[in-house]
């Protein structure tokens, strides 16, 4: 039960990490993140 609550605030914290790193390298792929999830901007 823990370490299943560990692996999804791990994969959340990997997430937040894979934005943050595709806005430090410019966004240039945030159209295909905002295709992919829909995300209004």
């Amino acid at each position: 039960m823990l370490s299943k609550i560990h692996s999804q605030i791990g994969f959340f914290f990997f997430f937040l990490l894979f934005l943050d790193l595709d806005l430090i390298l410019g966004g240039q792929s945030r159209s295909r993140i905002d295709t992919l999830f829909h995300i209004p901007n």
